[in-house]
């Protein structure tokens, strides 16, 4: 990079934060979203009934709990992003279930974080067609009683786990917490404190929350019980009513229930240059510099089984073979890795390396620049 383009590069860096993320890679741009559902009895639709009224982008007689709009909302998300953003990542997470995964409590990984393809998106329609009685029966619910408390820095943290166990690299990481239930510690200072450290951990990592309330008929949802400190930002005047913040919860859920049937590209900034305004230049005035046509990269073919539709993991093994006819022991036979030499024939004769005399004389081999007169 030449040192004009540096300048034109570091130029108002902070001029727009959307033009910022569109000038990253790729690979950066990836987004990892996590939808984590609230298993309330209220949300499965054992008992009460939630509003749905307001809503514009789905028919209510076609939801029958929270819980289904909420698994609405994920497929929806999904199918969009298989159409418009075939590399961002979604997962599914249930919390406050009586059946849990390994590695936590009463909290069920039902999607981990994945491409968003068919097979996803049809396990979600297969399961909201099932009744509350036999969700509740599958996965179970905690009773949400006064003297039943809920640890929700282990949700957070079952969902931060996916992020950092993951091989891919997020420019994007959210989290979706759908719930029905303003304060699942239900008045324990203790968890109530958990949680709050556990979100401060997860905005170091770059992770966001947003809780979109599913309301009940008849019932508020107050963020003051422990949503308002939780979600509470560092640069925030502590003066401000932190209401007026509050997102529409039925817009909301509305952009998420929007079918979108096009495909939209990304922005390609090629450059961005400055622009002074008089001779002193005093004024100045970034502009950017826009590409019409960006190549779209096509999704990676993936191999599956015609018996079952599973992908197909190929596991490569190398074996010693001895005699002319090609036979071997797969116990005795079988080479390691290690074993393995890379060998080059010179004169009749076979010069071989092993796997560490090849990475040591890469490293010490000087880089050689072509040069043309």
């Amino acid at each position: 990079m030449t040192s004009i383009d540096s300048y034109f590069g570091e130029f108002l860096d902070n001029e727009d934060n959307e033009q910022e993320q569109d000038s990253k890679p790729l690979q950066d741009m990836r987004s990892g979203v996590i939808f984590l559902i609230d298993c309330t009895p209220t949300m499965l639709g054992l008992h009460g009934s939630f509003d749905l009224n307001s809503s514009n982008a789905v028919d209510s007689s076609s939801v029958k709990s929270g819980f289904d709009l909420s698994l609405l909302c994920c497929q929806t998300f999904q199918q969009n992003k298989a159409l418009h953003s075939p590399f961002d990542m979604i997962g599914l997470v249930l919390m406050r279930t009586s059946e849990s995964s390994v590695d936590t409590k009463n909290i069920m990984v039902l999607q981990p974080l994945g491409l968003a393809d068919s097979t996803r998106i049809l396990e979600i329609e297969k399961l909201r067609q099932l009744k509350p009685d036999e969700l509740e029966k599958r996965y179970g619910t905690i009773v949400n009683q006064p003297n039943i408390t809920f640890p929700l820095h282990e949700a957070l943290w079952a969902c931060q786990n996916q992020f950092i166990t993951s091989s891919k690299t997020f420019g994007i990481k959210h989290i979706f917490l759908l719930t029905d239930d303003p304060d699942p510690v239900n008045k324990n200072a203790n968890l109530k404190r958990r949680a709050i450290a556990k979100m401060a951990d997860m905005k170091q990592y770059g992770i966001e929350l947003e809780v979109i309330p599913i309301k009940q008929q008849n019932t508020k949802f107050d963020y003051k019980l422990l949503y308002d400190e939780l979600l509470e930002d560092e640069l925030m005047y502590p003066d401000v009513d932190k209401s007026s913040y509050h997102p529409d919860p039925t817009e909301r859920l509305d952009e998420l229930l929007s079918r979108i049937n096009s495909h939209e590209l990304r922005r390609s900034r090629l450059a961005r240059l400055p622009f002074h305004l008089g001779s002193s230049k005093n004024l100045t005035l970034g502009i950017s510099v826009y590409c019409l046509v960006y190549p779209t990269r096509l999704p990676s073919p993936i191999w599956l089984s015609s018996s079952d539709n599973k992908t197909v993991r190929v596991h490569r093994d190398y074996y010693k073979i001895i005699d002319p006819y090609g036979s071997f022991d797969p116990v005795k036979d079988l080479l390691p890795s290690h074993d393995l030499v890379r060998g080059i024939k010179l004169d009749g004769r076979y010069i071989c390396f092993d796997k560490d005399e090849l990475t040591e004389a890469v490293r010490n081999i000087a880089p050689v620049v072509a040069t043309s007169v």
